[in-house]
């Protein structure tokens, strides 16, 4: 079970405070309560350690973000979950949650929120057009 405590500092920690304090939000990112809470029952707590590490932007962060948005078994996570770590990614700037992120076009509920990570990490905007990022990414992994 997670502290209290920890719930409510990963609650309470602005993402100001992370780009004033990088060193630290990088010190946290390896510790061990961010990550757990990811685990927690509550869909409110496992939301909001994924918004911190989008905002931390640390590459570490990416496989515990694509679990959060269900690489393995879209459609498997929470929507609200998905959504958060969907753009928790696009802060990531990693080519490693492209594909999955792909797949998140084909699903209304993610589009925007795909296309805008898609965007981030890549410099590219195709708007929410499936077809044509699919199109692009193909060119780019030749």
């Amino acid at each position: 079970m997670i502290p209290h405590v920890v719930l409510l500092s990963i609650h309470t920690i602005t993402f100001a405070w992370y780009r004033q304090h990088p060193l630290h939000a990088r010190f946290l990112l390896q510790r061990p309560a961010l990550l757990q809470a990811l685990k927690a029952d509550d869909e409110e707590v496992r939301t909001s350690p994924c918004l911190a590490l989008g905002q931390i932007g640390d590459p570490r962060a990416v496989p515990v973000l694509l679990a959060g948005l269900g690489e393995d078994q879209p459609g498997d996570s929470e929507p609200d979950l998905r959504e958060t770590a969907a753009r928790a990614l696009g802060g990531c700037h990693d080519a490693r949650a492209v594909a999955p992120l792909l797949l998140c076009l084909r699903e209304p509920a993610l589009r925007k929120t795909a296309a805008e990570a898609l965007t981030a990490i890549t410099g590219q905007d195709f708007g929410s057009d499936a077809g044509a990022w699919e199109k692009w990414w193909k060119e780019q992994k030749r």
